[in-house]
C-alpha cells in the first residue's frame, strides 16, 4: 500500500512563490492536495504578478487549489491579511512556509556598509521574523500548525563572500530552534531546509562561473557570485543542483501529519556537499 501523505483541515500560505524555489514548493504543495495561497512581492527583474498568474491558471486546471496576492514579507499588515484570506478560504490555517529572501550582497564581511547590511537583514532574517510571529499567535488558538522556511548552506559551510547571507540565515535558524521548542506545547512545529543549489538550471548553464577572476581575488559582485558558485559546484558530491520537484516533495511532507513528531530540525537539502 502507497504511503500517502495527510494534512490537517485549512490550507497553507507560501511567501514568496515566484520565485525559482518557491514554484517548486508551491507545486509540491498542490501535488500533495493542499489548498496554497502564495505570496509575491513584486519586485526585481521578473514581472511576478505574471508568473504569478500563469502558475495559477496552470496548476487550477490540473485540479488544485490555488490562490494568489501581492504581499511584502516587511509590512505586517500585509502579512496579516493574507493569513485572513487563508482563513476564510479554507476555514483554517494549518502551514505557514517561505522560500523568499532579500536579493544577496556580496563582500568580505569587514566591507560590508552598515546602512546596506542593516536593510539587507531587515528584509531578510526580520521579514521571516514577521511573517512566523503572525503565523504563531494564529496557531496558538487554532490547535497548532507547521512552520517551515528554507535557509542556506553557507550557514554550515564557509563561502566566502556571502558572509551576509550566512548571518541573517544564522538567525533565521536560531529563531526556528526557539520556536520548536518554545510552541511545541501549543502543537506549532518549526522546522528548516539548509539549502544549496536546488533550481531548474543545471551546471552546464553557467560555464562563465567556471572560470576565475583576473585578478588575485574578486572585485564586482559578479565576480563574487562565481566565486560562491565554483565553490558549490566544485564541493557537491553529486555533481548536480536539486530540482524543484525534489524540494516541493521536501516541504510537502514536512508541513504533513507524517511529520508531526519532527521540530526543531535542519534538513540539509545540498547533495552531500556541507557533511
Amino acid at each position: 500500500m502507497p504511503i500517502e501523505l495527510t494534512f490537517p483541515k485549512g490550507g497553507a500560505l507560501m511567501a514568496g512563490g515566484t520565485g525559482t524555489i518557491g514554484r517548486g514548493v508551491v507545486e509540491g504543495l498542490c501535488r500533495a492536495g493542499v489548498p496554497v495561497l502564495f505570496t509575491y512581492r513584486g519586485a526585481g527583474r521578473h514581472d511576478s504578478e505574471a508568473i504569478a498568474n500563469d502558475l495559477v491558471e496552470r496548476l487550477s486546471a490540473q485540479g488544485c487549489r490555488i490562490r494568489a496576492r501581492k504581499m511584502d514579507m516587511r509590512d505586517t499588515r500585509q502579512v496579516e491579511e493574507a493569513m485572513d484570506e487563508v482563513v476564510e478560504w479554507t476555514g483554517r490555517l494549518h502551514s505557514v512556509m517561505t522560500t523568499a529572501g532579500a536579493i544577496p550582497i556580496f563582500a568580505k564581511t569587514g566591507d560590508y556598509e552598515v546602512e546596506k547590511l542593516a536593510a539587507f537583514i531587515d528584509g531578510d532574517f526580520m521579514a521571516y521574523f514577521r511573517l512566523f510571529r503572525s503565523a504563531i499567535q494564529r496557531m496558538r488558538a487554532s490547535g497548532g500548525g507547521s512552520l517551515t522556511c528554507t535557509t542556506t548552506i553557507d550557514v554550515g559551510k564557509l563561502a566566502l563572500y556571502n558572509g551576509a547571507s550566512g548571518m541573517s540565515k544564522g538567525a533565521v535558524e536560531a529563531m526556528m530552534r526557539h520556536i520548536a521548542s518554545e510552541e511545541a506545547q501549543a502543537g506549532i512545529r518549526a522546522n528548516y531546509v539548509r539549502i544549496g543549489w536546488v533550481g531548474d538550471d543545471s551546471f552546464d548553464d553557467h560555464p562563465e562561473w567556471r572560470e576565475p577572476p583576473e585578478g588575485p581575488e574578486p572585485v564586482t559582485q559578479a565576480e563574487m557570485l562565481a566565486h560562491i558558485a565554483r565553490s558549490h559546484m566544485d564541493a557537491m558530491p553529486m555533481q548536480r543542483p536539486g530540482n524543484l520537484r525534489e524540494v516541493g516533495d521536501v516541504f510537502a511532507f514536512l508541513a504533513s501529519e507524517q511529520a508531526s513528531y519532527l521540530t526543531g530540525q535542519c534538513i540539509k537539502m545540498d547533495g552531500a556537499e556541507d557533511r
